[in-house]
């Protein structure tokens, strides 16, 4: 029964192996009956994800067993299956894991080896991870082989992504191009670099930048490439670029060590598993070359790069095409004389907002500010007839800080349309006359964030209409603003 448990079960993880030539990122489920012949806990913090030195130590040992035992598979389980997907305690679970999947393949553990697990939370505590060890089969992937040479084709690769961990549209052909150009003077080392946003509260930001970094991570070391010659980093967020926020750069750089340690001789190609360094090296047991299987020829790079090859998007600068939908509802109020005459009106509009300048905890944007027709009724019982305003305004706004809420102050200015028809009740002649007049504006208000790229914004504005109007006016309003 043991026997027939233990060949279902490599089955099995030959079949999910066939699934990395297919997925970049490899989630499956063991079915409960493959009973675990060894398990360990990692526990975390609430909403923590970082590995320090409690969890360091347990990684360490599951690195160890593995090295001692070469067929040896290993299951990382978190227990955030069941929670909701753009949650912060599901995105942290599967920081998580690929924290510790990262690690591993640090030490010199071939990611063949290693499956990642969303189970649910009924499983366990969604703070923990658990480390299952069986064994069983050891696929294989193609090795990236170092290509030595002058230096061709892109420093830089962008990875789109839609959400935390989901890849947006990327041409695989020049994946595999710049990819191939490792081992080339200047490629000698590939950095997996994000960002984070203020699409959401800054722990959520933060933890969906990892997300997708170490998403991308993943998907480059299945690929075959080195584990030495690899790292990630997360940069500081930058108000107005969430659209760029929400990509990986890869990018080539100089190694510290010697490249020519790792190059192709003439009748060999790297083998990933075998770490540079000869401590590591005596770890790890070595499989006979009779079963493993050849690795592809490297991929030769030209002199040139492709004329096929897409061209790669530059780095965005300070400024963002990103923009703003905003709606906006609220209350027009009279103020000075005219509030003796007229009552408030509902007034409501669409607008336009642009990011013209950006920093990690200040923002300078552009608002265009377009009201619909508000009308204000009279209050004098001698006369009837409304006052209808609208507007157009073009307001610059300074954001402050990187907080969940985040305060602004706004200067513009604009044409402001108003239309007045009053009729006197005892003699029943009308008054009426249709102008535009310019004015200027200050507002005051808040940047709540709702969710990723959704925003709600309180207002209080003072208008100063000069010309024949010559009064001012004052608006409060709630502002749904949505990043494009």
């Amino acid at each position: 029964m043991r026997n027939r448990s233990t060949r279902f079960k490599s089955m099995v993880c030959g079949l999910s192996l066939m699934a990395i030539g297919f997925s970049p990122v490899l989630w499956i489920h063991v079915p409960s009956a493959f009973a675990a012949e060894s398990l360990v806990k990692i526990g975390f913090k609430k909403n923590a994800f970082e590995i320090g030195p409690a969890q360091e130590s347990l990684v360490t040992a599951g690195a160890e067993k593995a090295q001692n035992n070469p067929k040896l598979l290993i299951f990382i389980h978190n227990h955030v299956g069941a929670l909701p997907r753009n949650s912060l305690a599901y995105l942290a679970g599967q920081v998580r894991s690929l924290k510790i999947f990262q690690a591993l393949v640090s030490k010199g553990i071939n990611p063949e080896r290693i499956y990642l697990q969303a189970d649910s939370s009924k499983d366990g505590p969604t703070e923990d991870v658990s480390i299952e060890y069986s064994e069983g089969d050891i696929g294989s992937i193609p090795k990236l082989s170092a290509v030595g040479g002058r230096r061709s084709g892109p420093a830089t690769f962008v990875l789109p992504f839609i959400k935390a961990e989901e890849f947006g549209s990327y041409n695989e052909t020049a994946l595999r191009t710049f990819l191939s150009g490792f081992g080339q003077k200047g490629h000698e080392t590939l950095q997996v670099e994000g960002g984070t946003s203020f699409a959401g509260t800054k722990a959520l930001d933060e933890v969906s930048a990892e997300l997708r970094v170490l998403t991308a991570y993943e998907m480059i070391i299945r690929r075959g490439f080195p584990y030495d010659h690899i790292f990630t980093k997360v940069s500081a967020a930058v108000k107005g670029r969430d659209a760029f926020a929400r990509r990986v750069t890869l990018k080539w750089s100089k190694s510290t060590t010697n490249i020519a340690k790792v190059l192709p001789s003439k009748t060999k190609t790297i083998n990933r598993e075998t770490p540079p360094s000869k401590e590591v090296a005596a770890q790890i047991p070595m499989t006979p070359a009779s079963e493993v299987e050849p690795a592809p020829e490297p991929v030769a790079v030209s002199s040139q790069a492709p004329a096929t090859t897409p061209a790669i998007p530059s780095e965005p600068s300070s400024s963002s095409s990103v923009l703003d939908l905003v709606l906006f509802a609220g209350a027009l109020m009279p103020g000075g004389d005219l509030k003796d005459h007229t009552k408030a009106g509902t007034e409501w509009g669409l607008g336009l907002g642009k990011s013209l300048w950006s920093s990690p905890y200040q923002d300078i944007r552009l608002n265009l500010l377009v009201s619909g027709k508000t009308t204000l009724r009279s209050k004098e019982s001698a006369l009837s007839g409304p006052l209808a305003m609208q507007y157009d305004d073009l307001r610059l706004d300074y954001v402050l800080g990187n907080w969940h809420v985040r305060p602004f102050l706004g200067l513009g200015g604009g044409v402001y349309i108003w239309n007045v028809s009053v009729t006197d009740v005892a003699t029943g002649v009308q008054h009426s006359k249709r102008t535009k007049d310019a004015g200027s504006l200050l507002t005051f208000g808040l940047d709540c964030v709702l969710g990723e790229n959704v925003f709600l914004t309180p207002a209080i504005s003072w208008h100063k209409i000069a010309g024949n109007f010559a009064e001012s006016l004052i608006s409060g309003d709630l502002s749904l603003r949505w990043r494009l």
